[in-house]
This record gives C-alpha cells, structure tokens and sequence, in this order.
C-alpha cells in the first residue's frame, strides 16, 4: 500500500483522526523497515515494497480494531500515535485496555515494562481491500486535480500516454432515455445481445415493447494505438473530466422478448401479470 492510499484510506474510515496522528503511522513504518523489522519477520529487500506491507497491516490492525471494539476505539488507536505507535499485532489488546477504562497515558510505559503486547501475528487486508482503497485514494485524487468544472484544469494525460477508449451506452423507452452506463473500452450494437444494463431497462419499465440503444463511443486524445481506461482512470470518465465529443454513435433496438431471449427467460408472463394487477380493483367494483 502506497503512502498516498495509506493516509486516504484512514483519513475516509476514521475521520477524527488527525492528519498529523495519521502521518505519525507512516513514519513509523519507514522507521520500521530503517531498523530491519519486517512484516511476519520476513525480510524484504525492497525499501518501498517493506514501507507498504507494514501500512497494509497498519491498516489491517485499525480495521480490525474497528469491527471487534467499534469505530471510537479504532480512532483511539490511530490517535495514540501522539504518545506512540503500536505494533499491529498489539493494537487489539490495546484496544481492550482503553474500552476498559485504561488511560491512554499508560500505554507507553505498559510497552516498555512489557505489559503490553500481543501475540505476534500481523493482521493482513485481502488483495480486493487493497485494491478498493487503491481506487479510491486515486479517485480522489483525480477529483482534486482533474475537476472539469475548474477553468484551469489541466488536461489528463495518462503515464503512458496512451490515447484512452471508453463508452457510454444509453438505454431508451418510447424514445426516452431510461438510463446509461459508462463503460471501459467501445462497445457495438452486438455486445449489448445479453447486456445486464439493458436486460434491467426491460425488467424496470416492463410495458414496453421496444429498447432504444444509444452507444456513443469515446476516445481521448494520446498516443495509438492506444487502450481501454483502467480502474483508476474509470472515476474521470464518470466525473466528465475526459472528452466529450464521441468519435462514433451507434443506435439500435431490440424487442422485450428479444431481449429476455437471450437469457432464455420470458417477460410476457410477467407483463400479463402486471396487466392483470393494474385492472384487478376496477373488476371487483
């Protein structure tokens, strides 16, 4: 975990925390690594991959806080780095000492008389945890730097310089638009054969008959040949910061039953239902 997402991500879950308590942390973790303490004692020869796990299990360590003592106790937790910053292996014990009373004030003379401690096992986040944080902290990131409301923003230009492939795709109901849906790469009519987006514009608005389907595919502007936006590039395509000119639109439509069809399912009985509901009270009067 980088340092940037280290700090987002606390900062987002634990709001009262300080930013300065929360910079403490990433401190310690380089200090860590300086002093040749690795995460599960494992040595890590690369310096920035080393600072990382002991953020990821920092990180852990508060989370893990948060769903065994409640959200009040992570936060103390994250704010005793004033006084000191705990091992992730000691912070529940920790935790169970002040939501029992214990004076924060006590924790570091309990460290160094060893009265404090844990057994020695690093709290760790799943790959799909860190990897949300990662979006995120980037999203945010991009928010701040890439506002399309901001008269002076920069364009984007990816690392690689890559021009970037996207789509919208709009679904429509007697001709009016029902939705849409941003998507990574360009998209053709034939894809959206057993599309979940428009399946959904069906199964919402099941009285009618027909599906529009608008496909405005995007590219902005780089190298080619270039690539679909990744993860992290997806929050500037939902926020408008990329181009908004399309360089192709496709348009089509398909029948409800076409539609259902292509799941093996049909949608009269449920038309049929709702028909018979709607017109039920004015028979039984």
């Amino acid at each position: 975990m980088r340092k940037e997402v280290f700090v987002e991500a606390v900062k987002t879950r634990f709001p009262i925390c300080s930013q300065e308590d929360i910079l403490k942390w990433t401190d310690f973790a380089g200090e860590c690594v300086e002093r040749g303490k690795y995460v599960d004692f494992v040595v890590e020869p690369d310096t920035d991959r080393a600072v990382g796990k002991w953020l990821d299990s920092i990180c852990a360590g508060f989370l893990l806080v948060q769903k065994k003592h409640g959200i009040q106790a992570a936060a103390e937790i994250c704010g005793l780095s004033s006084l000191v910053c705990l091992y992730p292996y000691e912070m529940e014990a920790a935790a169970v000492f002040l939501t029992g009373g214990g004076s924060r004030e006590r924790i570091p003379g309990m460290i160094r008389e060893g009265e404090q401690h844990g057994v020695p096992v690093f709290p760790k986040l799943g790959q799909e945890e860190i990897m949300r944080m990662e979006i995120m902290a980037t999203a945010k990131e991009y928010v701040r730097k890439f506002d399309p409301f901001r008269e002076d923003m920069e364009p984007y230009v990816p690392k690689d310089g890559a021009a970037l492939y996207f789509s919208r795709v709009y679904t429509l109901v007697d001709g009016k638009i029902a939705g849409f849906s941003n998507r990574a790469g360009h998209k053709t009519l034939e894809d959206m054969k057993g599309d979940d987006f428009v399946e959904r514009t069906c199964r919402d608005d099941p009285k009618g008959s027909v599906v529009g389907v608008h496909i405005h595919n995007f590219v902005h502007p780089g190298k080619e040949p270039g690539r679909n936006v990744q993860i992290d590039e997806f929050a500037l395509v939902c926020m408008g910061a990329l181009t908004h000119q399309p360089t192709e639109i496709l348009k089509g439509e398909f029948f409800y039953g076409e539609v259902m069809g292509w799941r093996g399912e049909d949608l009269t009985s449920e038309i049929a239902s709702d028909e018979e509901e709607t017109h039920m009270p004015g028979l039984s009067l």
